[in-house]
């Protein structure tokens, strides 16, 4: 394989991991526009039951539609994460808690401080780096990996 051809396909590569990555994006910020709307409407709900309350009236059809509204916008948030989740396996690895791009060697993440937590990846026995599979040597340390 020629150096052009080894560097078209780092190019393909980068540009997959960038292009899972805006569309994580994506899913995950129009999934908390559905978990946003749905808290609106339960404000509008509470608001309608309290003000029902405070007038010592008897609920309406009005409550139903309210409790149909935040269902959907549920629904739609939780399909939307699951999404999310589905394409994070075939992209970049991003942190649990924030969100954030995570690279090979991250124990912790860089923006919010959480511990990495990544799958199918061994970490060095002598400083913990994370590992990918089939490592022989640690990428941050240089210590030998131990045999599975």
């Amino acid at each position: 394989m020629s150096l052009i051809e080894k560097a078209g396909d780092l190019a393909k590569n980068a540009g997959a991991k960038v292009s899972h990555s805006i569309q994580y994006g994506r899913l995950t910020a129009k999934a908390k526009n559905e978990e946003h709307e749905a808290d609106e409407q339960k404000k509008a709900l509470g608001q309608y039951y309290y003000t029902k309350f405070l007038n010592g009236m008897p609920l309406e059809e009005e409550a139903v539609e309210y409790c149909r509204a935040i269902s959907q916008h549920e629904d739609c948030a939780a399909q939307l994460y699951e999404e999310a989740r589905k394409n994070r396996r075939f992209g970049s690895t991003f942190c649990e808690e924030c969100g954030n791009v995570l690279h090979a060697g991250d124990l912790y993440c860089p923006a919010c401080g959480a511990k990495v937590r990544r799958e199918g990846l061994t970490h060095c026995p002598k400083c913990g780096a994370v590992q990918e599979p089939g490592s022989r040597f640690c990428g941050k340390c240089g210590t030998q990996m131990m045999e599975e």
